[in-house]
């Protein structure tokens, strides 16, 4: 009985991380002399449902989007003192869970 009790809860993680089905896009957000910006916003939209994810960046310019559904995407970058960047038609996919974007 007590082996039951360890290794159920390894079963259930292993499934847990099977159903995953989101990604993590990040990345850094500089200028053109590579200088990080700081508190530009960074937005996810989803081509076919227009759900969007936001995230702001850190004082180094980085950013994490999480819980990312699959699809295909457009990223906007918006800081102030600075033309908007827009990246259109990029795929996010649940088998490779992390992208690495930088403006």
């Amino acid at each position: 009985m007590r082996v039951r009790c360890v290794v159920l809860p390894f079963i259930v993680s292993a499934l847990a991380c099977a159903q995953e089905y989101r990604a993590v896009i990040s990345g850094q957000v500089t200028d053109p002399s590579g200088a990080p910006i700081g508190n530009a916003a960074v937005t996810a939209t989803n081509l076919d449902t227009s759900v969007s994810v936001d995230a702001a960046t850190g004082a180094d310019g980085r950013y994490v989007l999480t819980q990312v559904p699959t699809g295909r995407y457009s990223i906007t970058c918006e800081a102030k003192g600075f033309r908007k960047y827009i990246r259109s038609g990029f795929s996010a996919h649940y088998a490779v869970r992390a992208f690495r974007l930088s403006f």
